[in-house]
Protein backbone atom coordinates (compact mmCIF):
# COMPACT_ATOMS: atom_id res chain seq x y z
CA UNK A 1 0.00 0.00 0.00
CA UNK A 2 1.04 3.47 -0.47
CA UNK A 3 0.07 6.92 1.12
CA UNK A 4 0.52 9.94 -0.40
CA UNK A 5 0.39 12.78 2.18
CA UNK A 6 -0.48 16.26 0.45
CA UNK A 7 0.67 19.18 2.63
CA UNK A 8 1.28 22.91 1.87
CA UNK A 9 4.15 23.18 3.97
CA UNK A 10 6.84 20.29 5.29
CA UNK A 11 10.66 19.94 6.41
CA UNK A 12 12.41 21.84 6.53
CA UNK A 13 9.42 23.96 7.60
CA UNK A 14 8.82 23.39 11.40
CA UNK A 15 5.76 23.53 13.08
CA UNK A 16 2.59 21.43 14.40
CA UNK A 17 1.63 20.97 11.05
CA UNK A 18 4.67 19.55 9.56
CA UNK A 19 5.41 17.51 12.55
CA UNK A 20 2.49 15.61 12.89
CA UNK A 21 2.86 14.67 9.18
CA UNK A 22 6.36 14.06 9.51
CA UNK A 23 6.01 11.85 12.44
CA UNK A 24 2.70 9.67 10.69
CA UNK A 25 4.49 9.07 7.28
CA UNK A 26 7.91 7.80 9.37
CA UNK A 27 6.07 6.14 11.68
CA UNK A 28 3.20 3.72 8.60
CA UNK A 29 6.69 3.46 7.28
CA UNK A 30 8.41 1.96 9.67
CA UNK A 31 6.06 0.84 12.18
CA UNK A 32 3.98 -0.39 9.57
CA UNK A 33 5.63 -1.33 6.39
CA UNK A 34 3.63 1.02 4.39
CA UNK A 35 5.31 3.14 1.48
CA UNK A 36 4.53 6.62 2.00
CA UNK A 37 5.80 9.84 0.34
CA UNK A 38 5.03 13.77 0.55
CA UNK A 39 3.87 16.37 -1.62
CA UNK A 40 4.48 19.86 -0.32
CA UNK A 41 5.06 23.24 -1.91
CA UNK A 42 8.12 24.53 -3.05
CA UNK A 43 8.84 27.45 -0.73
CA UNK A 44 8.44 28.16 3.05
CA UNK A 45 6.42 30.79 4.03
CA UNK A 46 8.53 32.39 6.49
CA UNK A 47 10.82 32.31 2.71
CA UNK A 48 9.31 33.28 -0.15
CA UNK A 49 12.51 34.25 -2.21
CA UNK A 50 14.38 30.77 -1.73
CA UNK A 51 12.75 27.53 -3.84
CA UNK A 52 13.87 24.61 -2.13
CA UNK A 53 14.88 21.33 -4.19
CA UNK A 54 12.05 19.91 -6.62
CA UNK A 55 12.82 16.52 -4.65
CA UNK A 56 14.36 15.25 -1.03
CA UNK A 57 14.00 12.34 1.41
CA UNK A 58 13.32 13.04 4.92
CA UNK A 59 13.91 10.29 7.27
CA UNK A 60 13.20 7.41 4.35
CA UNK A 61 9.82 9.05 2.87
CA UNK A 62 10.56 10.82 -0.15
CA UNK A 63 9.44 14.01 -1.03
CA UNK A 64 8.45 16.01 -4.13
CA UNK A 65 8.17 19.81 -3.86
CA UNK A 66 5.83 21.97 -6.59
CA UNK A 67 5.22 25.20 -7.55
CA UNK A 68 2.41 27.60 -6.56
CA UNK A 69 1.03 30.61 -6.99
CA UNK A 70 -1.20 32.93 -5.25
CA UNK A 71 -0.97 33.82 -1.53
CA UNK A 72 0.19 31.93 1.22
CA UNK A 73 -3.55 31.96 2.54
CA UNK A 74 -4.77 29.71 -0.26
CA UNK A 75 -1.86 28.39 -2.36
CA UNK A 76 -2.83 26.88 -5.79
CA UNK A 77 -0.65 24.06 -7.17
CA UNK A 78 -2.59 22.48 -9.58
CA UNK A 79 0.61 20.02 -10.58
CA UNK A 80 0.36 18.45 -7.39
CA UNK A 81 -2.70 15.72 -9.36
CA UNK A 82 0.73 15.15 -12.00
CA UNK A 83 2.27 13.59 -8.48
CA UNK A 84 -0.16 11.20 -7.35
CA UNK A 85 1.85 8.04 -8.82
CA UNK A 86 0.75 5.21 -7.08
CA UNK A 87 -0.72 6.19 -4.51
CA UNK A 88 -3.59 3.86 -2.99
CA UNK A 89 -4.45 6.36 -0.57
CA UNK A 90 -4.05 10.63 -0.93
CA UNK A 91 -4.06 11.48 2.83
CA UNK A 92 -4.80 15.79 2.78
CA UNK A 93 -3.49 17.67 5.60
CA UNK A 94 -5.09 20.99 6.76
CA UNK A 95 -8.39 22.20 5.11
CA UNK A 96 -7.26 24.70 2.53
CA UNK A 97 -6.86 25.08 -1.24
CA UNK A 98 -5.23 21.32 -1.56
CA UNK A 99 -7.92 20.14 0.48
CA UNK A 100 -10.91 21.75 -2.12
CA UNK A 101 -8.35 21.42 -5.38
CA UNK A 102 -7.79 17.93 -4.50
CA UNK A 103 -12.00 17.24 -3.55
CA UNK A 104 -12.73 19.04 -7.16
CA UNK A 105 -10.61 17.00 -8.92
CA UNK A 106 -11.56 13.82 -7.91
CA UNK A 107 -13.78 12.63 -10.45
CA UNK A 108 -10.09 12.52 -12.74
CA UNK A 109 -7.93 10.62 -10.52
CA UNK A 110 -10.19 8.70 -8.87
CA UNK A 111 -8.30 7.91 -5.68
CA UNK A 112 -9.45 7.13 -2.28
CA UNK A 113 -9.39 10.12 -0.29
CA UNK A 114 -8.84 11.42 3.22
CA UNK A 115 -8.02 14.17 5.14
CA UNK A 116 -6.75 15.00 8.79
CA UNK A 117 -7.98 18.90 9.88
CA UNK A 118 -5.21 19.82 11.98
CA UNK A 119 -7.90 22.44 13.43
CA UNK A 120 -9.13 23.86 9.89
CA UNK A 121 -9.16 27.56 9.17
CA UNK A 122 -10.31 28.73 12.41
CA UNK A 123 -7.03 29.40 14.24
CA UNK A 124 -7.86 33.27 14.89
CA UNK A 125 -10.76 35.87 14.59
CA UNK A 126 -9.60 37.13 11.37
CA UNK A 127 -12.51 36.99 8.45
CA UNK A 128 -14.85 35.42 10.95
CA UNK A 129 -17.66 35.69 8.82
CA UNK A 130 -16.55 34.85 5.60
CA UNK A 131 -14.84 31.70 6.80
CA UNK A 132 -17.83 30.81 8.22
CA UNK A 133 -19.66 31.05 5.16
CA UNK A 134 -16.93 29.54 3.03
CA UNK A 135 -17.08 26.58 5.68
CA UNK A 136 -20.92 26.27 5.12
CA UNK A 137 -20.62 26.16 1.29
CA UNK A 138 -17.36 25.51 0.08
CA UNK A 139 -15.67 23.13 2.60
CA UNK A 140 -19.01 21.45 2.95
CA UNK A 141 -19.05 20.68 -0.89
CA UNK A 142 -15.05 19.28 -0.71
CA UNK A 143 -16.41 17.31 2.08
CA UNK A 144 -18.31 15.18 -0.31
CA UNK A 145 -15.24 13.28 -2.00
CA UNK A 146 -13.86 12.37 0.80
CA UNK A 147 -13.92 8.77 2.13
CA UNK A 148 -13.49 10.11 5.85
CA UNK A 149 -12.66 13.38 7.52
CA UNK A 150 -10.10 12.40 10.07
CA UNK A 151 -10.86 15.34 12.91
CA UNK A 152 -7.59 16.13 14.86
CA UNK A 153 -9.42 17.56 17.94
CA UNK A 154 -12.81 17.09 19.76
CA UNK A 155 -13.95 20.77 18.55
CA UNK A 156 -12.82 20.10 15.33
CA UNK A 157 -15.13 16.80 15.03
CA UNK A 158 -17.79 18.94 16.83
CA UNK A 159 -17.51 21.61 13.83
CA UNK A 160 -16.90 19.13 10.80
CA UNK A 161 -19.64 16.89 12.23
CA UNK A 162 -22.12 20.29 10.89
CA UNK A 163 -21.24 19.29 7.55
CA UNK A 164 -20.05 15.41 7.58
CA UNK A 165 -20.98 13.66 10.93
CA UNK A 166 -21.27 10.17 8.52
CA UNK A 167 -17.67 10.55 7.07
CA UNK A 168 -15.94 12.58 10.65
CA UNK A 169 -13.98 10.25 13.06
CA UNK A 170 -11.70 11.76 15.44
CA UNK A 171 -7.91 10.65 15.82
CA UNK A 172 -5.71 13.15 18.12
CA UNK A 173 -2.35 13.85 16.84
CA UNK A 174 -0.06 12.16 18.39
CA UNK A 175 3.00 13.69 20.38
CA UNK A 176 6.37 12.50 19.45
CA UNK A 177 7.80 12.36 23.60
CA UNK A 178 11.34 11.07 22.02
CA UNK A 179 12.49 14.37 21.63
CA UNK A 180 12.75 14.74 25.54
CA UNK A 181 13.74 11.48 26.10
CA UNK A 182 17.26 12.18 28.78
CA UNK A 183 16.04 15.54 28.89
CA UNK A 184 15.61 15.02 32.77
CA UNK A 185 17.71 14.69 35.37
CA UNK A 186 19.07 10.64 35.53
CA UNK A 187 18.46 10.91 39.32
CA UNK A 188 15.28 12.37 41.58
CA UNK A 189 15.92 15.69 43.49
CA UNK A 190 13.60 16.91 45.49
CA UNK A 191 12.51 20.02 43.09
Amino acid sequence: MHVLHVVRQFYPAIGGLEDAVSNLAVALKRDCGITTSVVTLDRQFSRLDATLPPRDTYQGVPVQRIPFRGSTRYPLAPTVLQHLGQADIVHVHAIDSFFDGMALTRPLHRRPMVASTHGGFFHTDFASRLKLAYFASVTRASSLAYDRIIASSESDAARFNEIAASKTVTIENGVNIGKWQGAGSPQRRGR
